[in-house]
C-alpha cells in the first residue's frame, strides 16, 4: 500500500472566474509520495494512475473523502500523460487539471474555494492507503467576478 498526499495547489488561470459563463479553468496540484516501500510506476496505453474530483465550497475545511464527495463532487479532466505519471518515494510531483464551471449568481457569491481531490484510478499501478489527505481547497475568491460588467 502507498500513501500519497496533496501538499499544495494553485489556480493557473490567467482570467477571472465569471458568473454565468461556462469556461475551462486550470489548476495545479502537488502530490507527495509519503509512505510505501516502492514508487508509483508510470502507466501507459489506456491505463491511468490518477483521477480528479472537484467541487466548489465556501470553506477550506473539507478534510475527509466522505465530506468531499457528499458535496456534489464532479469528475475533473487532465491530459493522459498527467494521469499516467509515476512518483518516486519521498518525491513531489505536479498534476495539472482542468475543471468546467458555470456559476449562478448564488453559487458565485457562496464560493470562495475550488476544492480538488486526487484518487487512484481503478487500473492504477498502486493502491492508496489513506485518501483523507488527498484533497486541497484553493482560495479563488480574488479571481471570481459575480457581477459581470461591474468592476
Amino acid at each position: 500500500m502507498i500513501d500519497i498526499a496533496v501538499s499544495s495547489g494553485s489556480y493557473d488561470g490567467s482570467g477571472s472566474i465569471i458568473r454565468g459563463y461556462t469556461a475551462i479553468y486550470s489548476f495545479s496540484v502537488n502530490i507527495v509520495h509519503i509512505s510505501g516501500s516502492y514508487p508509483i510506476a508510470q502507466t501507459g496505453g489506456d491505463m491511468h494512475n490518477y483521477k480528479i474530483y472537484y467541487r466548489t465550497s465556501n470553506t477550506s475545511l473539507i478534510n475527509t473523502t466522505d465530506a468531499f464527495m457528499s458535496g456534489g463532487a464532479l469528475h475533473g479532466d487532465m491530459e493522459l500523460r498527467e494521469s499516467q505519471k509515476g512518483l518516486y518515494v519521498d518525491y513531489t510531483g505536479t498534476l495539472r487539471i482542468r475543471t468546467s464551471l458555470k456559476l449562478t449568481k448564488a453559487q458565485c457569491e457562496y464560493m470562495a474555494y475550488m476544492c480538488v481531490m486526487i484518487a487512484n484510478h481503478e487500473n492504477s499501478s498502486y493502491e492508496e492507503e489513506n485518501s483523507d489527505n488527498n484533497m486541497i481547497c484553493i482560495n479563488v475568491s480574488t479571481f471570481k467576478v459575480c457581477t459581470p460588467g461591474m468592476t
